[in-house]
């Protein structure tokens, strides 16, 4: 916009005063610079940041403010200051119980949703790490869904971020730890406090992530399925987000995927003794579950040389009937399987623990 009106000293004068003005909080004057300068909404300051990047980072501007000056210079919407934000990313990381302005500037500028700042995050990669609560994450995945796959510059896509700058976070680290100590009596559940919160996002954007990803590949998208869903992210530390689902609701560790295999099974394969015990633990019943091959954890723990005190004996243990149980495939018992892969020391255990099942040999 030309200005004609007014010398240089003025307009920096102006800018100066508006700057000065979201520091104080002064409402009404930059409502009135607004009215009598419109041309400054369109200008910018030192860092880039354009007056409706400012008014976006205070968490308590009034609605009615940003609506305003976003109507003034509508273009505002989508300039990136020196850092690559938008004014929707700057809202995303102060925006905490209310959605209003994030709803307001999706609806004026949905193409935002996808702008990726200097760090490839997208203003729902900015919202996941600054906390923000669920009505906020809901509005800008609703918005435009396929942001869940979108991977910033660390190859995180949003679901890691959550879950990582969570545990970034003392509180976040030790509210996990508190619950996943089923001893410790004082713990917050997956349904309380501090943990509820997070473990209520980290399951909406999950099951939101994996419903892409069943659209995508074709399958049938199955929310119970959610113990799955995590082991197949990989996450760091993968065996927490799998513990905190079971300590929320146990039966999910009954669940199945494509293949039959519940968590035991796929733990009792890749012989991973820590996931062993928490699981049998909390959800003893699933080491009698077979596959869609017919095979129970232990036939699949019996054929990958897995340590018999960690994995094998504690399997027995849950289901002392399996050592008995053929495996479909092969024809073979518990201890033959063993044999199959030359595991002298878990052959000799198997029988040991079954002697009996030579009679049906």
């Amino acid at each position: 916009m030309e200005i004609t009106s007014r010398t240089a000293p003025d307009i920096q004068l102006s800018k100066a005063h508006l700057r000065l003005s979201f520091k104080c909080y002064a409402w009404d004057e930059i409502s009135s610079i607004c009215d009598n300068h419109p041309h400054l909404m369109g200008d910018t300051f030192s860092n880039l940041n354009t007056p409706l990047h400012e008014i976006c980072s205070l968490g308590s501007a009034p609605h009615f403010l940003v609506e305003k000056i976003l109507n003034s210079w509508e273009r505002s919407s989508t300039i990136l200051n020196r850092y690559g934000d938008t004014p929707l990313h700057v809202k995303c990381r102060n925006s905490q119980r209310t959605c209003s302005i994030v709803s307001l500037l999706i609806k004026h500028s949905p193409e935002a949703l996808t702008i990726q700042n200097d760090f490839g995050e997208t203003p729902l990669h900015v919202a996941l790490a600054c906390a923000s609560y669920l009505p906020v994450i809901k509005e800008l995945v609703q918005a435009n869904a396929w942001t869940l796959l979108r991977a910033d510059d660390k190859g995180r896509i949003p679901v890691h971020t959550l879950w990582i700058s969570f545990m970034n976070t003392i509180p976040g680290a030790m509210a996990v730890r508190r619950g996943l100590n089923s001893k410790d009596d004082s713990s917050d559940s997956c349904n309380e406090g501090l943990l509820g919160r997070f473990w209520e996002k980290f399951t909406y954007v999950i099951l939101q992530t994996d419903h892409l990803l069943c659209q995508a590949n074709g399958h049938v998208f199955d929310e119970n399925k959610i113990c799955h869903m995590i082991m197949a992210q990989d996450f760091e530390n993968p065996n927490s987000p799998l513990f905190l689902s079971l300590r929320h609701n146990p039966d999910l560790g009954l669940q199945g995927d494509h293949d039959g295999n519940n968590p035991t099974h796929i733990k009792a394969k890749e012989g991973d003794a820590q996931s062993i015990e928490f699981l049998l633990q909390i959800c003893g019943a699933s080491a009698s579950i077979r596959n869609k091959k017919g095979r129970a954890p232990l036939h699949l723990a019996a054929l990958n040389k897995v340590s018999w005190k960690e994995i094998l004996y504690p399997l027995v243990q849950a289901t002392p009937d399996s050592l008995c149980w053929k495996d479909p495939t092969t024809r073979l018992y518990p201890f033959m399987l063993a044999a199959l892969v030359n595991d002298t020391d878990n052959t000799f255990q198997l029988l040991k623990a079954a002697p009996h099942v030579l009679n049906h040999v």
